[in-house]
């Protein structure tokens, strides 16, 4: 259907009321020393063409009140909320974590933990783990829960004094800690016609797996057979071996301390369930965990 005159008079008439407006908006609100929005700015606007890239901040934050208030539709606001999906939807987690030069890793909540008994385990402020976490402070953490800490400068020279601590194989391998709370299910030595050269210990999907020892990371990644796998080696020629893993929690090359957690519990490659199989190597030997982790298990 054809537009009527009386239609198009009235489309007119808005046109020129809306340009008025900018006008008006342009000789009212001047900014110190630079012009609220300039002409040709104008022009582009009316347009609809993609135009706050190229502006100096003073004036993108001018077009954007405009946009707002006249309900403009520019290609460069639907472009970059496209183009910056990180903008809007960070990660609250990884946001944090990218602001520091500390690693982040996982911390099981278990009964009895709070956040400020969290904070001080890993050196941390109560406001720094509250931020890296988007927690309330007045939100009950619960027994399972996963909270995300920060671990690497500070912990790393921690961890590389622990090394230097140990100063015997002897001393290396009588202050293990176990890596996991569980029931042993696989104990080390002949199985199923074949020779297990470690120890399965029963968990939960997303356990903390913990270092058994100081150390630094010779191997984060998938292994045949074992599937998302850690070794980490130890002074003195001694090396631990965690397997079967859900998620792995550090890198190659990191400096890890006592009890710190490296990895989840998980089923990855050849298992029959959630569980850790742990294994320690004296002189690229396999050794039985249980003669020199007593605790293990029980």
């Amino acid at each position: 259907m054809e537009p009527t005159k009386k239609d198009s008079k009235g489309a007119h008439s808005l046109f020129g009321l809306f340009v008025a407006s900018l006008l008006v908006i342009q000789l009212l609100y001047p900014v110190a020393g630079e012009s609220y929005v300039n002409n040709d700015t104008l022009l582009r606007l009316l347009k609809g063409e993609p135009i706050i890239e190229s502006l100096p901040l003073q004036q993108k934050e001018n077009v954007a009140a405009i946009t707002r208030t006249f309900n403009i539709y520019t290609l460069s606001d639907n472009e970059s909320s496209k183009s910056s999906p990180s903008t809007t939807n960070s990660n609250p987690i990884t946001s944090a974590a990218a602001s520091t030069s500390r690693a982040t890793q996982a911390h099981k909540v278990v009964r009895g933990d709070t956040l400020t008994h969290i904070a001080r385990q890993y050196d941390m402020t109560l406001d720094e783990l509250i931020t890296l976490n988007s927690l309330n402070p007045r939100t009950f953490i619960q027994p399972g829960q996963l909270i995300m800490v920060k671990t690497g400068a500070e912990s790393t020279s921690k961890s590389t004094n622990n090394r230097n601590q140990l100063v015997s194989r002897g001393a290396v391998l009588s202050t293990m800690q176990p890596p996991l709370q569980g029931r042993i299910t696989s104990p080390f030595g002949p199985r199923n016609n074949a020779f297990h050269h470690g120890v399965d210990i029963a968990g939960d999907t997303g356990d903390p797996i913990r270092a058994v020892q100081a150390g630094q990371v010779a191997f984060a990644g998938w292994k045949p057979i074992y599937g998302q796998t850690v070794i980490i080696e130890h002074p003195h020629n001694v090396k631990t071996l965690y397997a079967h893993a859900s998620r792995i929690l550090v890198r190659v090359g990191q400096e890890v301390e006592r009890g710190q957690t490296v990895a989840l519990v998980g089923a990855t490659g050849v298992s029959t369930g959630p569980h850790l199989h742990l294994e320690i190597h004296i002189d690229e030997k396999a050794v039985n965990p249980l003669a020199h982790i007593r605790s293990l298990g029980r």
